[in-house]
């Protein structure tokens, strides 16, 4: 499967004020509009993340910044993140993760919230509470985060990242774990299970440069199969983005042994994960966060590839 992204020579294309990660991009009335996280500090004197939006030409120079989901004060979601948004029914969808302050520092323990808008910019919660939550005794007790929601053939596919450390169902690993639920309305959803499981012996799972773990993704369905690009995590704790593809059962799959594409040590894109991509004719274009190896803080970086022969001919 050999296919790589060339990076944009204008890379890092957005930093935000203080930082910018998590992009999630749709195009829609000529235009680029980039869902992603901003920090900002609050009036009590803490830095918070919240979800933004900007609009691109070229999907490179990012104009129009402006908030559109604040934390909710006293809730699940004092701090949100990982947006995704699908449009239905001239309705936007936001998905996000959520977490309280208190539980920020200890595990990260998020959930999933939706917002809803009718002009992409001005989003209401749909609840106070999760719209998707962490499981008991299941693959996702810990976290539960990372939505990426699309629609065939009627139904909506989500796919998340699940945590479980201590206590996964059966004999299977503790680790991260690629998840998937499905509706029929995009705000109740039944869990499916996992697609992708952790392994932490070299050498099995994702070769030797991911041996690890997937995390964040980005999940496309195209002539009968479904096409993963994903956050591959090494026994060492690097950061790659790699690239897999599913049968249209969730059976059988395909992997590129390699990243497609990768860190670069010491500079701003340290580590890089969490990709969004979208085809435009025979290319594919991908935004990521870059984590800077200096000041430890992300900023959106954006490349570009030839579509993969597999994606030309599968069926």
């Amino acid at each position: 499967m050999g296919f790589s992204f060339s990076k944009n020579g204008s890379n890092p294309t957005y930093g935000g004020t203080i930082y910018a990660a998590d992009p999630h991009i749709i195009f829609e009335d000529g235009e680029y509009v980039m869902y992603y996280v901003e920090l900002e500090e609050d009036g009590d004197g803490i830095d918070r993340n919240k979800i933004y939006r900007a609009k691109s030409t070229d999907g490179v120079t990012w104009t129009d910044a402006q908030k559109v989901l604040d934390g909710n004060d006293g809730y699940f979601d004092e701090r949100v993140e990982t947006p995704h948004v699908i449009k239905s029914g001239g309705t936007y969808y936001l998905y996000y993760s959520g977490i309280t302050d208190a539980n920020e520092p200890t595990g990260y323990p998020y959930d999933i919230g939706l917002a809803t808008s009718e002009d992409g910019v001005n989003f209401s919660r749909y609840s106070t509470s999760p719209l998707f939550a962490r499981g008991t005794d299941y693959y996702d007790d810990d976290q539960i985060t990372s939505p990426n929601v699309i629609e065939v053939d009627g139904t909506y596919y989500m796919f998340y990242t699940g945590i479980n450390w201590d206590n996964p169902p059966g004999a299977d690993p503790a680790g991260r774990y690629l998840m998937v639920a499905t509706s029929d309305n995009l705000t109740s959803w039944t869990k499916a299970g996992p697609i992708w499981k952790p392994s932490y012996t070299a050498g099995v799972g994702i070769d030797e440069w991911g041996d690890e773990d997937i995390a964040e993704c980005f999940v496309m369905h195209w002539r009968g199969r479904w096409w993963i690009f994903f956050t591959g995590i090494d026994s060492s704790g690097v950061y790659d983005i790699g690239f897999l593809n599913y049968a249209e059962d969730f059976g059988s799959y395909n992997i590129h042994t390699d990243p497609v594409l990768s860190r670069a040590s010491g500079t701003w894109e340290n580590l890089v994960i969490a990709p969004t991509v979208m085809i435009e004719s025979d290319d594919i274009k991908t935004w990521y966060t870059g984590y800077d190896s200096g000041t430890g803080l992300p900023k959106i970086g954006m490349a570009t590839g030839i579509m993969p022969r597999q994606m030309l001919v599968a069926n």
